[in-house]
């Protein structure tokens, strides 16, 4: 079959190892058991410290590292923004609930589990819903769809004008002056659901900032 090399070769493995030690291979497997996992867990602890420091050096956290007043303004601001999600069960965005219903689709459809496989499938093309789609349903088997939008709204409230400061900081401003960004969260765009459009702001944000201190280096 397929796996006769495969096995064979683990069979030969094996043997050569208990002719070599002769100890039985339950006994080798246990053995090996504890040290694989201490290299495992060594490992994630290596990447999870490497992780933090790269976010604790990155320039978005430097700034609020730098600016206690821009640390404690986002802080309030992004309180107050977000105030309104907790306020209300379901979030009168008018194109949420569509987003929603077709985000909690993508795990059945994708897996093939019960009639939603049977008459959907996922389109593959690259699409600007492909974003918050997957956002939503990845936090979907977690905290079901209604507490998902509210974290994918949520998100978006605060990053958008985190996002102008991190403009502002790559131009060499003030990023306090992006604490006015706030009044522009729930505009005409989040009204109408368009979620997708105000994580495409973010990025594009960032990204700006991003290219424009990479040409200045």
């Amino acid at each position: 079959s397929t796996f006769a090399p495969y096995a064979a070769m683990r069979t030969s493995v094996l043997m050569s190892t208990e002719q070599t030690s002769g100890e039985p291979d339950e006994q080798l497997t246990a053995r090996a058991h504890p040290v694989n996992r201490q290299q495992a867990s060594g490992g994630w602890r290596r990447t999870a410290t490497l992780l933090i420091r790269w976010m604790w050096a990155a320039r978005t956290l430097r700034m609020f590292r730098r600016d206690r007043v821009l640390l404690i303004g986002t802080a309030i601001l992004s309180a107050s923004a977000l105030a309104p999600i907790f306020v209300t069960p379901i979030l009168p965005l008018v194109d949420l609930c569509s987003n929603m219903g077709a985000a909690s689709l993508l795990n059945d459809a994708a897996f093939g589990h019960g009639v939603i496989a049977e008459h959907y499938k996922v389109n593959l093309t690259l699409v600007p819903y492909w974003t918050v789609y997957l956002l939503i349903s990845c936090l979907e088997g977690l905290v079901g769809a209604y507490l998902a939008a509210k974290i994918v709204v949520a998100l978006v409230v605060v990053l958008l004008p985190i996002s102008v400061m991190r403009v502002l900081v790559a131009f060499g401003r003030s990023p306090r002056a992006g604490l006015a960004a706030f009044l522009l969260t729930w505009d005409v765009n989040l009204y109408w659901g368009w979620i997708t459009f105000q994580y495409g702001m973010v990025l594009a944000l960032f990204t700006i900032a991003l290219l424009y201190e990479t040409k200045k280096v």
